[in-house]
């Protein structure tokens, strides 16, 4: 018994000597095993950052896709080397003549495409240079090009340094306040009719320079000069003409920068255009010649199915021809004031004419009956918004001494036009509205023709617009009417 206890003893000490010598090994082995594992575990750690951090990378170099309601859809490079843009413009509307001859095309409850166009928008080196083009679908067969213009933007260097653009068709601001007629918000059906004649729009084929929106004061202004080679021509038509045109603009927004003050949201501007007018240039390879409007001075109705004519000077001779606008516009709350004038001129040597002349003012009101669950509130940005528009024009034009400007029989030689317009207009959405057009005209000149022809029978506005019949009618009459429309607009 005592050896077995002395043999425990023993093997209790070995085991002991055993532990004290291998304790240290095992023990620093664990400690270096742990620190690996740490090493190894900040290892991946790093990396998984380093990964973060080139997804991160990875995404913010990826281009970067916008959409905007009435703006279209934008797609651009991360560092905005460049950018691209598409948005459509959609219009659509239905004209109702009461009292209007269908069977030259015054007819009721058609539909007509007012507005059909893609726009693109391109950009580059951070929206330095731009460029426009926009595709005409609602102009005969076939698609046409509505604008091609390329810009330069100096002002991104400074505010008082101009924007530069160039085209074939391109466009310059005439009168703030008649020209933007087919903004989101107006309620107008179109341009003053004596802008309609298509030559004073300020749409042209040239080059020129924009000072928009310099900061002045309390205000901004703008400055628009245009060197024009093509008007009442577009695209790669060529005038026989070395004869160019000029359009400039001047326009003022005083007090737009205090903001709350009810001074804040007027504007007022001055435009124009000084052309010379050579006769040669008739001679254009145009699909219709009738639209070469150069040197013709042609007053129709607004409606663009119908269309009566109400004056037409036509052929009108060589010599200087100018357009000035005035405008003003003031809006305060949900009301706006809105008004311009225009006077037209042309020297005309060696015509029948020998100074075709016309004028025209114009007065609006808009006001938002109804948005934001309130009266008188909303915009054109709010859905549910409801908007109302009056508005007043007069228009004289005269042949100076010619008696030839009825486009029928030729026994007068001046015109005053009357024209006064209903419109409202209900935004469903924020780029998609509904509106309905009262028209009602009074001309103290109108045309009468008394011939059989399909061409006479499209002159005889009397009879067209039902103020006369046939037999009863007599060249000059002072006749009013009526017309209507309703209108669905969208843009992407």
């Amino acid at each position: 018994m005592k050896k077995r206890v002395v043999s425990l003893t023993s093997l209790g000490a070995l085991l002991a000597l055993v532990l004290i010598a291998v304790g240290p090994s095992w023990a620093g082995d664990v400690d270096q095993r742990i620190k690996a594992l740490e090493e190894e575990l900040q290892r991946l750690k790093g990396e998984q950052i380093e990964l973060k951090k080139n997804a991160t990378a990875a995404e913010a170099a990826l281009p970067t896709f916008t959409y905007r309601p009435g703006s279209g859809a934008t797609i651009a490079a991360a560092d905005q080397a460049w950018s691209f843009n598409v948005n459509w413009r959609w219009k659509i509307l239905s004209y109702f003549w009461p009292d209007g001859q269908d069977a030259n095309g015054f007819t009721s409850g058609e539909f007509f495409g007012r507005t059909n166009r893609l726009f693109f928008n391109f950009g580059a080196n951070r929206g330095f240079y731009t460029g426009i083009l926009a595709l005409d679908l609602d102009t005969g067969d076939i698609m046409e090009l509505q604008d091609h213009t390329f810009h330069v933007h100096f002002e991104q260097f400074n505010p008082a340094l101009p924007t530069f653009q160039i085209g074939l068709e391109t466009g310059a601001t005439i009168n703030w306040e008649d020209s933007n007629y087919g903004s989101t918000d107006s309620g107008w059906l179109e341009r003053s009719l004596l802008v309609q004649t298509g030559i004073n729009t300020g749409r042209y084929r040239g080059a020129g320079l924009i000072w928009d929106a310099v900061p002045l004061g309390s205000g901004t202004m703008t400055f628009e000069s245009h060197y024009v080679t093509g008007i009442g021509a577009s695209d790669n038509e060529v005038q026989n003409t070395d004869r160019k045109a000029y359009i400039g603009f001047l326009g003022f927004k005083p007090f737009t920068n205090l903001k709350g003050n009810v001074l804040s949201g007027m504007q007022f501007g001055i435009g124009g255009m000084l052309e010379s007018v050579d006769s040669r240039a008739d001679d254009l390879d145009f699909a219709d010649l009738e639209e070469n409007l150069q040197d013709r001075l042609r007053i129709r109705g607004n409606e663009r199915r119908g269309r009566p004519v109400l004056f037409d000077a036509n052929n009108i001779g060589d010599g200087l021809h100018y357009y000035i606008t005035p405008g003003f516009g003031w809006r305060i709350g949900p009301y706006r004031l809105r008004g311009a004038a225009g006077k037209d001129s042309y020297e005309g040597k060696e015509d029948p004419f020998s100074g075709v002349k016309g004028q025209f003012w114009r007065v609006g009101n808009e006001i938002f009956l109804w948005g934001q669950g309130r009266p008188f509130g909303g915009s054109s940005r709010d859905p549910g918004s409801l908007a109302l528009t009056w508005s007043f024009e007069r228009v004289d034009v005269q042949c100076g001494k010619g008696s030839d400007c009825d486009p029928g029989t030729g026994v007068f030689n001046k015109n005053r036009i009357l024209l006064r317009e209903l419109d409202v207009k209900y935004f469903i959405l924020r780029n998609l509205s509904l509106s309905y057009h009262w028209l009602w005209y009074d001309a103290s000149n109108t045309p009468f023709d008394l011939g059989t022809s399909a061409a006479a029978n499209a002159r005889n506005t009397q009879v067209n617009i039902g103020c006369s019949s046939r037999a009863t009618a007599t060249a000059g009459k002072d006749c009013d009417w009526h017309t209507h429309a309703i209108g669905m607009e969208y843009r992407f």
